[in-house]
C-alpha cells in the first residue's frame, strides 16, 4: 500500500481490485474442443468427431479428479488418436503419440470416447461456426488500411503513455480493446465517444482517463495521413 501511494497508483489499484471482484465470467465458447493445439492437422469430419469426443471425455475426467486437462493426456495425444482412427482399444494403446499420465490407466475411458467419435452420426462441421473475431493486425494493411493506420498510431501513443506511467502497456489498456476500437471507431471521433467505447469494453475509469484522449487524437492524425501523402505526391 505504501509503495502504491508513493507511486501515485493507489486509485489504479483500487479500481483494478474492484473490477476483479465484480467482473462477470466470460461466456463459454461454443465449441471449445476446436481450440486443441494441432487441430489443423486433422482431415475429415470423422477425425474431428473423435477429437471432440476425446476432448469431452478428458474434460469430464479432469473435473472429476481436479487435475488440469493437459496433465491427463495432452492435446497432441488427442490429435494423434483422432488422426489414427484406431479400430480397437489395442490399436489406440499402440499409437505412440498417445501419451500422458492417464493415457494407459484410463484407457477404457479414452477408448469409449474414440468409439463414440467413430460411430456418432452427429458429425461436426469441417469449420466451426466461429465467433466474432477481428483478423490479426498483420492482415489489416490489406483488409482495412484505415484501421491499420488508426491502430498503429494509437498503439504508439498508448505505449508512450504506458512508459510515462511506468506501467506494462497491457495494464494500461488491453490489446483486444485497442484493436476493437481501432477497427471500428465511434462517430464522431472524440475523447468522449472513444471513452464510451472503451468503457463498454470494460476499461476502468482510470484507463479511460489516461487513454481516451490520446487514442482520439491518434485516430484523427491517422485519418489525415492519406491526404498528406496525396498532397506530397501532387
Amino acid at each position: 500500500a505504501a509503495t502504491l501511494e508513493e507511486a501515485g497508483k493507489s486509485r489504479i489499484a483500487e479500481e483494478e481490485f474492484a473490477a476483479v471482484l465484480t467482473r462477470a465470467p466470460k461466456p463459454p465458447k461454443a465449441e471449445p474442443w476446436r481450440r486443441l493445439s494441432g487441430m489443423h492437422a486433422l482431415r475429415g469430419t470423422r477425425a474431428l468427431a473423435i477429437a471432440r469426443a476425446l476432448w469431452t471425455a478428458r474434460d469430464a475426467y479432469a473435473r472429476e479428479t481436479d487435475i488440469a486437462p493437459g496433465r491427463t493426456i495432452p492435446d497432441s495425444a488427442i490429435v494423434a488418436a483422432a488422426a489414427a482412427n484406431p479400430a480397437s482399444k489395442g490399436e489406440l494403446s499402440g499409437v505412440k503419440a498417445f501419451t500422458g499420465r492417464a493415457s494407459r490407466s484410463e484407457l477404457d475411458r479414452w477408448w469409449a470416447a474414440v468409439e463414440d467419435g467413430r460411430t456418432t452420426e452427429d458429425l461436426p462441421r469441417l469449420r466451426g461456426t466461429g465467433e466474432a473475431t477481428l483478423p490479426p493486425p498483420r492482415a489489416w494493411a490489406d483488409r482495412n488500411p484505415a484501421a491499420d493506420r488508426r491502430y498503429k498510431a494509437a498503439r504508439a501513443a498508448v505505449v508512450q503513455r504506458a512508459e510515462e506511467l511506468d506501467l506494462p502497456v497491457e495494464n494500461l489498456l488491453t490489446p483486444d480493446t485497442l484493436r476493437t476500437v481501432s477497427w471500428e471507431p465511434p462517430a464522431p471521433i472524440a475523447t468522449e465517444t472513444v471513452g464510451a467505447v472503451l468503457a463498454a469494453h470494460d476499461a476502468r475509469p482510470w484507463q479511460v482517463e489516461e487513454t481516451a484522449s490520446i487514442i482520439a487524437h491518434a485516430f484523427v492524425a491517422a485519418a489525415q495521413e492519406p491526404a498528406a501523402e496525396s498532397n506530397t505526391e501532387s
